[in-house]
């Protein structure tokens, strides 16, 4: 999708784009507008843009099915791994419940970690020009 957007503020090597709500969005539902008439992306930038300036933002079309299952299953499917072999070892039922919260917990950390390194700026929108 392409929009026009304004840079509202730039945080660290990113630029915040606002874009405002047009004819084009009803019914879309991608950008998540809610009550609002406009959205805030974080984009990243090529080109010498600045704040204040109005630009031609684009979000990617890909859909982020892998993140989405990567956040949805591993998890589900490591905690129940966890579950049934701390059964093996213990019938302790204690012990495998916190062997497996703790599988929830670092499934989850390590994935936060992956999202942030390697899915983020995959799926960023990115400021392709200025426009006058």
């Amino acid at each position: 999708m392409t929009e026009n957007g304004k840079i509202t503020s730039k945080k660290g090597k990113y630029f915040v784009v606002r874009v405002t709500k047009n004819s084009a969005c009803d019914g879309c539902r991608a950008c998540a507008f809610g009550k609002n008439d406009y959205v805030d992306f974080k984009a990243k930038s090529s080109i010498d843009a600045a704040v204040g300036d109005t630009v031609i933002v684009e979000t990617p079309s890909l859909k982020p099915v892998l993140p989405i299952l990567l956040l949805l299953v591993l998890p589900i499917v490591l905690i129940v791994v966890a579950a049934l072999l701390a059964s093996v070892f213990t019938t302790d039922e204690i012990i495998v419940a916190i062997v497996a919260i703790g599988m929830a917990i670092a499934s989850y950390a390590a994935l936060f970690t992956l999202y942030k390194h390697v899915f983020a700026e995959k799926y960023l929108a990115e400021i392709k020009s200025k426009t006058e």
